[in-house]
């Protein structure tokens, strides 16, 4: 489809000419070209203008300067090369879309409501050149950084990385903790200590002082910052230590969860079953996502046996004795297990059965099966097994009263069970405790510089106060007698991580300002995938990240978009030149990774074609 001309009506006409008409160089004046160096309609937020730049040289034939192109530089301050929209237009729709959230549908229409005339997949390509423009705003904030050294005594960095896609390069961000600034950002298709001293490479040329580093302590961080900087105390993210620490206890939880939860599934699941159908034999419970209302509407509902099954397609083989499984026969008639429609008023609760509180207790023990962790900290198998204990001991309270067998079933079940995981999980419990202690060790940061005073004597540092704690704890840790073997490994595991990161904990402590962990440009990582994902309205952001990834992290401090333009304006051609062809160099990468993924074959048909015109006759 043949492209619309645009109908604009240009409200006013403007030639520049070099502010300067005299050479530089020589002072001789500037002789005007007979032509136009360039001339074009430009679209503005408040209307049309055409523009035209007219060139100056110099015809002195002893000058340095003899034909050179000198233009008007005030004429560069509307629109960028190749490109017929303002700044004004660019900076607008950078806003919108980095501080509105506005799909690029909604910030097309916005434009069209302002008079603008331009397509939908215009705003796309105008949104990568006001990406460009703000990598441009962040090279020229060198005045910023000299400030923040002088208030602060130096520069503080953070460094951390991000593989969007297995296999594909990682993103690498060098970050001014302080300030925010993001110093550095890079693709990196190898990680090792070189190529991490290449990216660090401009910070170092800055020439401003370096009081601090945070980062991971990958080991090829840690040799890089130490070859670069080796006298500057590198701080190690603590809590990256402790998760290290956590990670076996979490891994020795979530197996005994597992393994006791498929042991006490496959014991109940028929009881289970029994006792959530109805008289039809039919589960009544809904599941998440089941239709429940509508005039057509007839839910359809699975069946408790398969909601009660596991992931592992092997459960273990019950080891119960023979002794637990019987049932024990009711004191009393139950009642009739048959549905009938209820007609009590709302405000009139009906009177639960015997057979209801019995559906609700095996509710509550499907609940308490379902726990769910999160590693490192948060873990399921000690959860469970509080929801389990507290759920027998009511149990076994009704069962003082009244004979049932279901719960008299499970309450068999769930004792005997839980006497079997008790050491275990008090194993794990222990554990637990270690590491709760030395987090809360190292929440020391949070003491105030005027609490230091009072307790600890003048010569000696939070730091060191902090770090002669841990080392008492370890000691403590090497007494203990009497383990079992899995304590005694898991004690092992903290003692040997813990000296591996003893060199780069406790820094934060005494350098002012600088974090005990680099989890901000995670969440700086985590930012830029949601801006991500409300931009394009995708889940998988792997493509646009690789794409788009150096720029989405940059972050601009304009207040609103006349600022915005007013910044961009302030940008030379040459800087704004360099950016753009990176950025193009990018697309050029990702464009022959796309080509082979999706069309390999003309890929490959087009090298034969090319080697033989390559090879001489």
């Amino acid at each position: 489809m043949a492209k619309r001309a645009k109908k604009l009506e240009i409200k006013h006409r403007e030639i520049y000419k070099p502010e300067n008409m005299n050479c530089e160089e020589c002072g001789e004046s500037l002789h005007l070209q007979n032509h136009y160096q360039w001339s074009k309609t430009v679209q503005h937020l408040t209307g049309a203008v055409h523009i035209s730049s007219q060139g100056g040289s110099c015809v002195n034939p002893d000058c340095s300067n003899e034909g050179e192109v000198i233009v008007s530089s005030e004429s560069q301050r509307f629109t960028l090369p190749g490109y017929t929209y303002g700044l004004d237009v660019i900076a607008e729709i950078g806003w919108l879309r980095d501080q509105e959230h506005l799909s690029r549908r909604e910030v097309h229409l916005r434009l069209l409501c302002k008079g603008l005339q331009l397509s939908e997949r215009q705003v796309d390509y105008l949104y990568s050149q006001y990406q460009i423009l703000l990598g441009c705003v962040g090279v020229e904030d060198k005045s910023r950084l000299v400030e923040i050294s002088e208030n602060n005594g130096g520069l503080k960095l953070s460094l951390d990385g991000l593989s969007p896609e297995g296999g594909s390069e990682q993103l690498w961000v060098v970050r001014e903790v302080e300030s925010g600034i993001i110093l550095v950002v890079g693709w990196l298709e190898r990680v090792n200590h070189e190529t991490l001293k290449m990216l660090l490479e401009p910070v170092e040329g800055l020439g401003l002082p370096i009081v601090a580093t945070v980062s991971d302590k990958q080991s090829s961080v840690r040799k890089a910052l130490e070859e670069m900087w080796p006298d500057m105390p590198h701080q190690w993210c603590q809590p990256h230590y402790l998760g290290n620490l956590a990670d076996p206890l979490y891994e020795q939880d979530r197996s005994l969860k597992t393994e006791m939860r498929q042991t006490i599934r496959e014991e109940v699941r028929e009881s289970l079953n029994e006792v959530l159908e109805d008289g039809e034999g039919s589960a009544v419970d809904f599941v998440a996502g089941a239709a429940v209302t509508g005039k057509f509407t007839s839910p359809q509902n699975p069946s408790s046996e398969a909601e009660l099954s596991d992931d592992d397609t092997s459960p273990p083989q019950s080891n119960m004795p023979e002794s637990s499984m019987e049932e024990v026969t009711p004191a009393g008639e139950g009642e009739s297990s048959s549905c009938s429609l209820d007609t009590t008023p709302l405000d009139e609760p009906k009177a639960k059965t015997i057979e209801d509180i019995v559906r609700d207790f095996a509710l509550d023990l499907k609940e308490a099966l379902s726990r769910q962790g999160r590693a490192p900290f948060v873990l399921a198998g000690l959860a469970m097994m509080e929801d389990l204990t507290a759920l027998l001991n009511t149990i076994l309270d009704c069962l003082n009263i009244y004979e049932e067998p279901h719960l008299r079933h499970w309450a068999n079940i769930l004792s005997f069970m839980l006497e079997q995981y008790a050491q275990p999980f008090d194993e794990v419990r222990t554990a637990q405790q270690w590491v709760g202690y030395i987090s809360y060790i190292l929440q020391a940061s949070s003491i105030t510089p005027s609490s230091k005073e009072s307790f600890l004597p003048e010569h000696i540092t939070l730091g060191h106060f902090v770090e002669a704690r841990i080392q008492a704890f370890i000691k403590r840790l090497l007494s203990y007698k009497d383990l079992s073997p899995w304590l005694q490994t898991f004690r092992d595991k903290i003692i040997k991580i813990t000296r591996s990161y003893q060199s780069g904990l406790f820094h934060c402590y005494d350098i002012q300002g600088l974090p005990s962990s680099n989890n901000a440009l995670e969440g700086l990582f985590a930012r830029t995938k949601r801006l991500i994902r409300r931009r394009l309205g995708v889940n998988n952001i792997s493509n646009p990240l690789l794409r788009h990834g150096p720029w989405a992290l940059l972050l601009t401090s304009a207040t609103s978009p006349e600022e915005l333009t007013l910044l961009f304006q302030d940008i030379s051609y040459e800087l704004y030149r360099t950016q753009r062809s990176l950025f193009e160099e990018r697309l050029q990468r990702l464009l022959h990774r796309f080509r082979w993924r999706h069309r390999r074959d003309y890929t490959l048909n087009q090298r034969f074609l090319d080697w033989i015109d390559a090879v001489p006759a």
